[in-house]
């Protein structure tokens, strides 16, 4: 086969698995009566709560332009080590493994090494982009279960238009 035929499987197969994704992770509130105009400037928050603090935190749903743009820096940002690592780790095996086939074979994988990184790279930001906040929302809520004092607990979604609306409508849900 062509490399540009494979090239353009795997794109095709990264698309459909990134739509899939969007589909399945994208949820949004169920909302009261009164919030049930939509409009393109409202989103919904994931509200989180430390009991430790009484802190309370919003993050988007959704598709996390930040991590789209700005990948690697974003995931530095917000200190996702474990993505970080696994997402390098998994590059330099695999580009190891090509390196080793490439030299005890005499075929040449490291030309289809280097179209499938630039494959992975092109990905990445659509990946992060999809998955950035839900991978926020379980950094900050991954030792919920052990009941940890400094972890999160996720509450509710709220639809809001910033993150500071979606705290102070939870908190005026709160007092009502």
């Amino acid at each position: 086969m062509d490399s540009n035929i494979i090239s353009a499987i795997i794109s095709s197969v990264t698309a459909i698995i990134v739509a899939i994704i969007t589909v399945v992770y994208t949820g949004k509130a169920k909302a009261k009566e009164e919030d049930t105009q939509y409009s393109i400037f409202n989103t919904t928050y994931t509200i989180l709560h430390r009991k430790k603090d009484n802190k309370l935190m919003a993050i988007k749903d959704g598709f996390s332009w930040w991590a789209f743009f700005f990948n690697y820096v974003w995931l530095f940002y917000t200190r996702l080590w474990s993505t970080i690592f696994s997402s390098l780790l998994f590059i330099i095996v695999f580009g190891l493994h090509f390196y080793i086939i490439e030299e005890i074979s005499d075929y040449h994988f490291f030309e289809y090494f280097i179209k499938i990184i630039a494959l992975i790279s092109i990905n990445m930001p659509i990946l992060l982009g999809t998955l950035g906040n839900r991978l926020l929302i379980k950094k900050y809520t991954k030792d919920c279960l052990l009941a940890s004092p400094h972890s999160f607990y996720p509450i509710k979604s709220i639809i809001a238009n910033t993150k500071d609306n979606a705290i102070l409508k939870y908190m005026e849900e709160g007092k009502n």
